[in-house]
């Protein structure tokens, strides 16, 4: 394995730099049976790519972080009792941890060699009614700080909430039996504040948070489990699966973190 325990690189990939017929043709033969299926179910042209883009990074990312032990097309995945999605061990490769999300205009793949995690990422311009969402997700002290905000800033503060809550609950790997709105996150300034109930999470100062954003419109969550007490090295990459980083692009920009 070539990173350390508490070594993080998130790889990112914009679906719109793949669209040469062959280097699509070529991602799509990374993809085995089930996900080629699922591919092809997709009705719209731009939530096929997003789809294909996202699951072949993956390939090319963990093959990228475990400099090609396993190659891309070889990587087996199962899925745990409430469905995250993770990798089965090939040529000794253990505790292997990955996370995916991805958004109309990016997609991103977190992952390490030991400790839990998840990332999520949306896009500012996608509709969503947060006036009704907010009660739905956020914990009360959540919603008094989301509604005595200015309508200007609450889109920013809902996605802020949103995207570290689903990381949250991909990083615990329970999906929807994690009851959200006992989750408080308090975003101040640089600094994430994590609080919840002790039957949701008996160890809240276990977890490590980092907010961050990818010009001109994704927020992007990440959340991990320390290892050994030790802070995450976060390296994020512009990554094209099948041709590598991709060095032009913009940095992404730390917005907070705990």
């Amino acid at each position: 394995m070539s990173e350390s325990g508490d070594r993080i690189h998130l790889y990112l990939c914009r679906p719109h730099w793949v669209t040469d017929a062959d280097h699509l043709a070529r991602c799509h033969d990374l993809l085995d049976d089930e996900e080629k299926t699922r591919h092809a179910r997709f009705r719209f042209e731009r939530d096929a790519r997003l789809f294909l883009i996202s699951h072949a990074l993956v390939r090319t990312a963990l093959s990228d972080f475990t400099s090609a032990e396993v190659p891309p097309v070889a990587w087996v995945f199962r899925s745990n009792a409430y469905g995250r999605p993770e990798v089965v061990p090939e040529n000794g490769i253990h505790d292997l941890r990955f996370s995916l999300s991805h958004t109309h205009g990016l997609a991103v793949c977190a992952i390490t060699s030991s400790a839990d995690i998840g990332v999520d990422t949306e896009a500012e311009s996608r509709k969503l009614d947060t006036a009704i969402l907010a009660p739905r997700i956020m914990s009360p002290a959540e919603l008094a700080r989301f509604q005595s905000t200015s309508s200007a800033m609450q889109r920013k503060q809902f996605l802020s909430l949103w995207t570290l809550k689903e990381a949250f609950t991909k990083a615990r790997g329970l999906g929807l039996n994690l009851p959200v709105e006992k989750l408080n996150f308090f975003v101040n300034g640089s600094s994430i504040h994590f609080g919840c109930p002790a039957e949701v999470e008996d160890k809240p100062r276990d977890w490590e948070f980092h907010l961050m954003q990818a010009q001109p419109e994704h927020h992007v969550a990440l959340v991990t489990r320390k290892s050994g007490g030790t802070p995450a090295s976060v390296t994020p990459r512009w990554f094209v699966p099948l041709a590598g980083d991709r060095n032009a692009e913009p940095p992404l920009q730390m917005i907070a973190r705990a």
